[in-house]
Order: structure tokens, then C-alpha cells, then sequence
């Protein structure tokens, strides 16, 4: 018992007194190789939705699942938003849930077959809800994940954009040359939009096709401003493009705040859980010593 309180207090303490600036460091080291980190991972997760997309591909050569337009149309705006409609089609994507719910399936029916539990007969049922279920919370996150980006990056397209503008380009010069940069989600959007524009399309018609796949308020926002300021050419444009640049500066500091609010609040309860029981162990145990010694003195 008194090794139990050691420990925890040791813990509390720990907890408490340990110097954060082994965790900046840990930060600051975690920043620096984050950028390859996430390329990693997404390689890795592309290399397996091909694998499984070349999979569905096969299995509707066997199989013919009819699809409700409205159920097909749903699906394509999410893969829009997530901008995976060039890797996954509404149909594969269908055929995806079909084979992960048999797999899942298969798998707890396999085991359910030998040993007749009941534990495993409720694990078969549950796992073949969730198979089918967790594609669309996995495209889901997607989509809020890419928004997000669109979000923190408005920002700075913004400020480019304003830059280039006033520094002599037309339009589409200033898309094209924002363009280049392949990391950054709106620009990926930007260079949809100057395809679309050489394939023949308006700027308006290729801007408002811009805002249809993101469906971000920001970004709606400024295509609006942007369609509005195209009868006024080029300086009309620059001007609407650097007040909106500066307004979308003062939104990215509300949306650090935002989600500085909601980290906190994640943290809260992980940090209560480790502190917590230490704090009781440590407050409460002299008094149960004390306790202790009182009745075995009595006795």
C-alpha cells in the first residue's frame, strides 16, 4: 500500500513539476518532420484505397448493385469535397462498404461457426453494421479534414493573390502561378479552376465551379466578391481580392481560437484521469495512516 502511494505521488509530482521545455522540443521536433510524416501516411492509405478500388472494380464484373441517383449524387459531392472523385467513383465507392461489411462478416462468421458463442454471434452482427458504416465516417473525416485545410489556407492564397495582382497580372496569370504550389489544398483548387478555364469554361463559370467543390463559406464568399468585381477588370479585382485577404486574416485567428478552445478541452479530461487519482492518493493517505494507527493502538 504505502509503495502504491509512493508511486503516485512520484507521479503527481512528475506530472506537475516536470519542465516543458522537454516537450517543446518534442514540439518543435514533431513540426519539423510532420511535413514528411503526413506524405508518408498518405501514400500509405492511397496505396491500399488502390488496392481495395481495384478489388470493387472486380467484384461489379460479378455483381450488379443499382445505385438511387440521389444516393449516387450525395456520394459524389462528398468525394468532391474530399477531392478524391479522380481516385474513387460513387460506384466503387458503393462496392467498397459491400466488400469490407463480407470481409468483416466472413471473419466473426467464421469464428461464430466453430465455437457457437454468443459473445462472437454479437461481435458478427456489430462488426458487420460497422463495416458498413465506417466508410462513410472515414469519407466524412475526409471531407471535414480538407475544409479545414481550405480554411487555414485562404489566408495566404489570398495575400498572394493580392500581391500578384497589384504587381501586374491578369487573373488568370495570378491562379496559374498560385497553382504551382501542390501542397496547399486551395491551390489544388486554383488549378482545377485555370484548367477549366483553358478547356474553354468562363471565369465566372470556372470560379463558380471552384465553390461548388469546397463548399466553404470563405471561399464562396470571395468567388462571389470575385464574379461581382470581373466587370471591373483587373483593378477592380486586386481591390476586392486585398480587402478580403485582410478580413480572411482576422478569420483565421478566430478559427486558431477556435480550435486552441477545443484541444483544451480534449486535453481536459485525459490530464483529469492522470492527475486526479494521484491527487487523492495523496491527500487522503496520511489520513488513513493516521487512521490505521489509531485503531490498531485501540485494539
Amino acid at each position: 500500500m504505502k509503495l502504491i502511494i509512493a508511486i503516485s505521488i512520484g507521479l503527481l509530482f512528475f506530472v506537475l513539476l516536470f519542465p516543458t521545455q522537454f516537450f517543446k522540443q518534442r514540439g518543435a521536433l514533431g513540426r519539423f518532420n510532420e511535413k514528411k510524416k503526413k506524405l508518408t501516411n498518405d501514400n500509405i492509405e492511397n496505396k491500399v484505397l488502390r488496392q481495395l478500388v481495384k478489388l470493387a472494380r472486380k467484384l461489379r464484373r460479378i455483381i450488379n448493385i443499382k445505385i438511387l441517383p440521389e444516393k449516387r449524387f450525395q456520394i459524389k459531392e462528398k468525394l468532391d469535397y474530399a477531392n478524391m472523385s479522380k481516385m474513387i467513383s460513387p460506384e466503387d465507392f458503393v462496392y467498397l462498404k459491400v466488400i469490407i461489411t463480407g470481409i468483416t462478416g466472413l471473419y466473426f462468421g467464421f469464428h461464430y461457426y466453430h465455437s457457437k458463442d454468443m459473445l462472437t454471434l454479437i461481435c458478427l452482427i456489430l462488426g458487420s453494421v460497422m463495416g458498413y458504416l465506417v466508410p462513410n465516417q472515414w469519407l466524412d473525416g475526409k471531407v471535414k479534414k480538407r475544409k479545414l485545410a481550405i480554411r487555414k489556407s485562404v489566408p495566404y492564397v489570398l495575400s498572394l493573390f493580392s500581391i500578384l495582382m497589384e504587381a501586374g497580372l491578369n487573373i488568370t496569370q495570378a491562379m496559374e502561378e498560385i497553382a504551382k504550389n501542390p501542397n496547399n489544398a486551395l491551390a489544388v483548387e486554383i488549378q482545377i479552376t485555370t484548367e477549366e478555364m483553358h478547356l474553354g469554361l468562363t471565369n465566372a463559370e470556372a470560379l463558380e465551379n471552384m465553390a461548388l467543390r469546397t463548399n466553404v463559406d470563405e471561399v464562396n464568399y470571395f468567388v462571389s466578391s470575385m464574379i461581382q468585381g470581373l466587370e471591373k477588370g483587373n483593378s477592380g479585382i486586386a481591390k476586392i481580392v486585398k480587402e478580403h485577404a485582410e478580413n480572411s486574416w482576422n478569420i483565421r485567428k478566430s478559427l486558431a481560437k477556435e480550435l486552441a478552445e477545443k484541444a483544451s478541452m480534449k486535453l481536459f479530461l485525459p490530464l483529469l484521469l492522470l492527475v486526479f487519482p494521484a491527487m487523492v492518493i495523496f491527500l487522503l493517505g496520511p489520513m488513513i495512516f493516521s487512521m490505521i494507527d489509531m485503531f490498531s493502538q485501540g485494539v
